[in-house]
């Protein structure tokens, strides 16, 4: 790898793991293996460093959820997948929350952006991935795999996938709280009790 994937790669690890706020510049020179002229040849500060984890992170987990959901043309496939694959990562020892709510906490309790823009570009990044998420879902909605007589309608479609979304903030952010994986089960058993709940709207 170049310096500049070697040092996005090494914010990645630490970002997560450690957070933002808790990640120097000369921690991601020590975990990259990068001379410090190196890292200023790419980036003028950490901030720089941040926004750009933010948007590969946002466009990983949007790969990753359209994989999800386009494997599976049943729900309940799709949520025993997502689920199994949560409790992988979590005794790999590598969920530790939300990236993007931790991310956006951090930012906003403290002054680690340099200047507004930068602030305001993160932001705004963390906002589309939450809309991101919310249209890929709708739009597995919309093909009826929840096998019902007649298609949910669109506000329908809008609120149950904001409620996934709810459903995972809250389990994977419990998880990580307390490190117990009964959140997890929830989580799984809280979307296909929705499934079912939306399978009786009218």
């Amino acid at each position: 790898m170049k310096a500049r994937e070697k040092i996005l790669h090494a914010a990645d690890k630490l970002f997560y793991e450690r957070g933002f706020a808790n990640t120097g510049v000369a921690d991601l020179l020590e975990e990259s293996g990068v001379h410090k002229a190196s890292f200023y040849k790419y980036f003028r500060e950490k901030g720089e460093v941040g926004l750009e984890y933010i948007r590969k992170r946002r466009e990983l987990n949007a790969l990753q959820f359209k994989g999800l959901v386009s494997r599976y043309a049943e729900f309940e496939k799709v949520v025993d997948a997502w689920g199994l694959a949560l409790k992988r990562e979590a005794k790999k020892n590598r969920l530790w929350g939300c990236p993007f709510a931790v991310f956006a906490n951090q930012i906003r309790s403290s002054q680690l952006f340099s200047d507004k823009e930068q602030l305001t570009n993160a932001e705004e990044e963390i906002e589309e991935t939450v809309q991101d998420w919310e249209e890929i879902f709708a739009s597995y909605l919309r093909t009826n795999p929840i096998r019902r007589k007649s298609p949910l309608s669109e506000k329908q479609i809008r609120s149950f996938a904001k409620k996934i979304l709810i459903l995972y903030e809250g389990s994977i952010q419990l998880f990580f709280m307390t490190g117990k994986e009964e959140y997890l089960d929830e989580f799984r058993s809280g979307l296909l009790f929705l499934g079912e709940l939306y399978k009786t709207i009218p």
